[in-house]
């Protein structure tokens, strides 16, 4: 759930392999052979499997063909799935008696990265049931090996364009304040960022109509009635950003409108990310915003689930306003990813099993982990953003108690960060009466007994 720069090849792979699909569609169906294998499932087959990034997913299995699998959860790639779910769910729902079942559980298999000999089995399978089946093995063999061919062009291509992995948050932004803008200067940035975000969409092929709300300008292909409510989950994440930063209701932040694209294609997403944003994600990233000199834009990919969608692109809205509070220099990354979680947190309620970071917190703590350890922790630093990932969920609960024990002393705390360049612990003292040290010792013994 915590947003993060790509730091393995696995993840590499994944993307290219996302991105790939998109341009390219490899059948094992021949000219002249049977026709594609898959179909509905009925009655519908309850599943639960795990997919490459360790999300678990549950839910009623209603649909498969040579791609993959269709559900209660969603359209899902076999390749998405670990190589042991593949394989479980695959013998489910195919006809054991028919050969043709079998390649296309091999060629699932193949096209992972450790499924090499689960596709062999599924081979030979195929072969008992009809031993004139070999050339299209081989031919299979051969369509998965061009695949991984061109998937590492792709990578020498990424590699060549050098994309950014790291999160904007982690720039080195300066402390210079934003100048205040004119009221025909508003007008003229108002203007311009419609017409750049318009452009921007139709080099890519869409043309939508933007939900104009307030501060914001937001472009989807999510169907109106379903976007429109939005709405409110997004200026509730305003409002509790600017009350979190100490900044009066009757502000207006951003040079223009900030936009907030919402792509429902995966590919989509990554595409206009890499080609537009030049940044590559992690498969595990669904939102991020983009700070373009005074200008921010929120990205984000709907996956199908709404509430996940609205608190994801809340937290970057926390970020959209904090690049342009002040001045553009952050705070401290368990600060700034802290303050994110929070404002999501409160913008709208998840269910308990979506939003994970607060038992990840608390668990770090109770069982020994040192939150003035994690303060120690910037984005450059090497082991942020610490064990397990866990510096923005802690520092979502420490930004909890301080807004609810001292919330004008956060809000000075921040505005002397983005103001200044000493080190943000020679400021706490000032602004909070206390020491970085105290509260990390408090912090521990608060939530050791409380959740």
């Amino acid at each position: 759930m915590l947003n993060h720069a790509l730091t393995s090849h696995q993840d590499m792979k994944r993307t290219i392999r996302a991105i790939l699909a998109a341009i390219m569609v490899v059948s094992i169906v021949r000219p002249g052979e049977c026709a594609p294998v898959g179909g509905t499932v009925d009655p519908p087959v309850r599943v639960r499997f795990e997919l490459r990034d360790e999300v678990v997913v549950r839910g009623d299995l209603t649909a498969w063909d040579e791609e993959g699998i269709d559900g209660t959860f969603g359209p899902r790639s076999w390749w998405e799935l670990k190589t042991d779910d593949l394989w479980r769910i695959g013998i489910r729902v195919i006809d054991q008696d028919q050969p043709d079942h079998w390649l296309v559980l091999g060629r699932a298999c193949l096209r992972t990265d450790d499924g090499e000999a689960r596709a062999e089995s599924a081979f030979r399978r195929a072969l008992r049931l009809d031993p004139e089946i070999t050339d299209r093995i081989d031919a299979i063999r051969a369509e998965i090996a061009e695949e991984e061919q061109t998937e590492r062009d792709q990578q020498r291509r990424i590699d060549g364009a050098k994309l950014e992995t790291a999160s904007p948050e982690s720039r080195d932004w300066p402390t210079a304040p934003w100048p205040a803008l004119t009221v025909d200067e508003r007008r003229t940035a108002a203007l311009t960022v419609k017409a750049e975000s318009e452009a921007l969409l139709e080099r890519f092929g869409h043309h939508w109509t933007p939900i104009q709300s307030g501060s914001f300008l937001i472009y989807t292909d999510v169907p109106r009635d379903v976007a429109a409510p939005w709405v409110r989950t997004i200026e509730r994440a305003l409002v509790r950003a600017h009350v979190t930063l100490g900044i009066p209701h009757s502000v207006d932040l951003f040079w223009g409108p900030c936009v907030i694209f919402v792509f429902t294609s995966r590919d989509d997403f990554e595409i206009v990310e890499a080609d537009a944003f030049n940044q590559l994600l992690p498969g595990g990233q669904f939102a991020i915003c983009h700070p373009v000199g005074p200008k921010v834009t929120v990205v984000a990919h709907h996956d199908g689930d709404a509430a996940m969608t609205q608190w994801r692109i809340a937290r970057e809205i926390c970020h959209a306003v904090m690049h342009r509070h002040h001045a553009p220099r952050r705070p401290p990354g368990w600060l700034n990813e802290g303050i994110a979680l929070h404002v999501a947190d409160q913008a709208i309620e998840l269910p308990p099993h979506l939003n994970r970071h607060r038992d990840v917190a608390l668990a770090y703590i109770r069982e020994g982990g040192s939150v003035n350890d994690l303060f120690h922790l910037d984005y450059e630093h090497p082991r942020w953003p610490g064990p397990a990932n866990v510096g923005p969920a802690v520092g979502a609960l420490v930004v909890e108690r301080i807004a609810a024990e001292n919330p004008r002393g956060l809000a000075s705390l921040i505005g002397r960060i983005k103001r200044r360049q000493e080190p943000w612990s020679e400021l706490v003292p000032s602004s909070l009466g206390t020491t970085r040290e105290q509260i990390a010792t408090y912090i521990e013994a608060y939530y050791r007994v409380n959740d």
